[in-house]
């Protein structure tokens, strides 16, 4: 059952393929004995395009229920069908025109979620009052209700996104389970600026990059800033297509010469069109037309899920087995069994001679002399049975800073591994000497690398007990430049109670281990989220500490591109007298503080506040009401 959505997707892929090549005009009015050929024809040239009734290989109305039907026409040729396309946006424009239209021909799932498209744009203009966010949810309802995988939404919505009392659009995000990527403001004016233009997702990694950039206009006041970004939508690969292929060892070149030479080339040329489009297009055909006559070719169906050593003859003698066996299953005479079990073993060790062949082949191409070193590597893989995968490295922490990007850790791992620098896109590995024992918290040198064991360049380490090492064991020696040399860690000693394969970070230098909850709820829940994982809501008790939390905060806007409190343990209570003093879970008072300007202003209606850090004023402190939406920072206390 759950094959259901994506076996409809194909089969909506296929259905729009075999549409490519057609339009649709409505608004046209129906006559008796109609030409609809020669209609489409009229309103081409209407639009100034050159179309005629060879360019259409078929045409006719569609049947509907009422009014002037619409008329659906079949391209011979795709140039002209998008030379007609694109000239409709000029359609308002033509006064004989202003009540026709020309569209895609999609299928009934596209035309829907094209119509919605254009409803939501429709419905909501600035400043449309509170309607337009029911109108906006209605549009949401019908856009999740096609099944569509993956759903993406940008526009204007004309509330401020940033403003912590602006929660229309924040409750319609949270209840469609959808994600929000702006997280700065793009609206400006003499005296404010506000985040009202969104991109919005049903998924987090379908959108990536999202920035704010400056506008197009010369505008002093009073405008938007442009969003852009990119999507990751992946085009489904086709496990079978068909593809033609060439006999190059088997084609008469002679021949070949030959009637390129009678092609006269000089005319072709000077009488043709001037255009470099056209006069390409012609010689491709030419040549091509040349060569299918002077070279053998053929199309062949590629199955990229099959071995390679499986070829036609090895598929016809599968049919031909599970034919038998469905013929032994229905009759189930003895003769049939037999016939099926010999024909069986023969196909068998027919796969296992191909597949045989196939490796000897490949030994014997190793073996040559004249193979490159890349094509050995490449024989060498396919040998080894070795599949090409993408690379799944998690974050990575390089000088207290969350590395996420590929290419970022990529570089991280040649700095702090061999030392390089790079100059003039050349590689050079600067190998320098340090001397004495680098300093690691709870490690220990186990080998040295170097000359002798006063002057090094590397040294391997172990971890104390009760901690296991993360990264590779390495110390290495590396120059920072004018002499200077430095020893890079490469590894980090996790105390074993830091759960790490539960999403838990270990910071070294404070000696903390915590963790960011992803699922949004009230205080006082997300504070039973950490007890669970026998944690708490982390303690920030200094400042070091709020510093690290902050830089790491500001590594996950993806995780926090919906949310602005990130709740942290304190809390007080104005119905016992002590409104000023603010306290931890053990009831000691607090002896650090980081709040912003005006803050906290204690206006919880139940008497009860408590601590979070604030999103928008770079995570300064801010009190907020039991009844707020956040999520937790958790922490486990190493100690114990």
């Amino acid at each position: 059952m759950n094959d259901i959505p994506s076996i409809n997707k194909k089969i909506d892929d296929l259905e729009q393929h075999s549409r490519k090549s057609c339009i649709r005009i409505s608004g046209v009015t129906q006559t008796k004995d109609e030409d609809t050929t020669k209609l489409v024809c009229d309103i081409a040239g209407k639009l100034n395009v050159d179309l005629n009734p060879n360019d259409i290989s078929v045409s006719h109305r569609l049947p509907t229920e009422k009014g002037h039907k619409q008329i659906i026409a079949r391209f011979t040729h795709s140039n002209k069908r998008t030379e007609l396309l694109k000239a409709s946006k000029k359609i308002k424009e033509v006064i004989e025109l202003k009540n026709v239209g020309i569209s895609q021909d999609l299928t009934k799932t596209r035309g829907k979620i094209a119509y919605l498209a254009r409803e939501a744009v429709r419905r909501g203009p600035p400043d449309s009052g509170d309607n337009s966010f029911t109108l906006i949810e209605h549009s949401l309802d019908q856009a999740v209700d096609t099944g569509v995988e993956n759903i993406v939404i940008l526009g204007d919505f004309n509330e401020d996104y940033l403003k912590p009392s602006n929660v229309r659009m924040k409750n319609i995000i949270r209840k469609y389970d959808m994600f929000q990527f702006i997280d700065e403001p793009t609206h400006f004016t003499e005296n404010s600026t506000s985040c009202l233009d969104l991109v919005i997702a049903n998924k987090r990694n379908v959108i990536d990059l999202v920035h704010v950039g400056h506008p197009f206009l010369n505008a002093n006041i009073r405008y938007h800033c442009p969003t852009f970004g990119i999507i990751k939508i992946e085009k489904p690969s086709q496990t079978c297509f068909k593809r033609g292929i060439w006999l190059y060892d088997r084609g008469d070149l002679n021949l070949f010469r030959e009637k390129l030479s009678a092609v006269d080339w000089e005319n072709f040329i000077i009488d043709g069109n001037n255009d470099v489009d056209l006069l390409v297009e012609s010689f491709t055909q030419i040549l091509l037309k040349t060569a299918a006559e002077s070279i053998p070719n053929k199309i062949i169906t590629v199955r990229k899920t099959d071995p390679p050593w499986i070829n036609n003859t090895i598929r016809r003698a599968i049919r031909k087995r599970n034919r038998m066996n469905k013929r032994a299953k229905k009759s189930n005479l003895p003769e049939h069994w037999s016939k099926f079990r010999k024909f069986r073993n023969k196909t068998v060790n027919l796969i296992r001679k191909q597949k045989q062949d196939y490796i000897d082949g490949l030994i014997a191409k190793l073996r040559s002399d004249s193979l490159s070193i890349k094509s050995w590597w490449i024989t060498a893989s396919h040998l080894a049975g070795f599949k090409s995968r993408e690379s799944d490295i998690p974050p990575l922490l390089d000088n207290n800073d969350f590395l996420y990007n590929d290419i970022d850790k990529a570089e991280a791992f040649n700095t702090e591994t061999y030392g390089h620098e790079r100059y003039n896109n050349d590689i050079y590995c600067n190998i320098s000497d340090c001397f004495g024992d680098p300093h690691v918290l709870n490690g220990s040198p186990d080998e040295y690398f170097g000359p002798s064991r006063d002057v090094r360049h590397g040294v391997k380490y172990k971890c104390a007990h009760n901690f296991r090492l993360v990264g590779k064991p390495f110390v290495a020696c590396s120059d920072r430049g004018d002499g200077h040399a430095e020893w890079d860690i490469l590894f980090t000693c996790y105390p074993e109670n830091c759960p790490r394969d539960n999403g838990y970070l270990y910071n070294q230098d404070l000696h903390i281990c915590y963790k960011l909850h992803h699922g949004e709820s009230q205080y006082t829940i997300a504070k039973e989220k950490c007890e669970q994982e026998n944690g708490f809501l982390m303690k920030i008790d200094m400042k070091a500490k709020q510093d690290h939390i902050v830089q790491y905060l500001k590594t996950q806007g993806e995780y926090l591109a919906n949310i602005d409190f990130v709740f942290i343990q304190g809390s007080h209570n104005r119905n016992d007298g002590s409104s000023l003093d603010w306290r931890y879970d053990d009831g000691t008072q607090m002896d650090y503080i980081n709040w912003y300007p005006n803050q906290p202003d204690s206006t919880s209606p139940t008497g009860t506040d408590y601590l979070s850090l604030y999103k928008p004023d770079d995570f300064k402190w801010h009190d907020v009401w039991p009844t707020y939406i956040g999520i937790p920072l958790c922490e486990i206390d190493l100690a114990t």
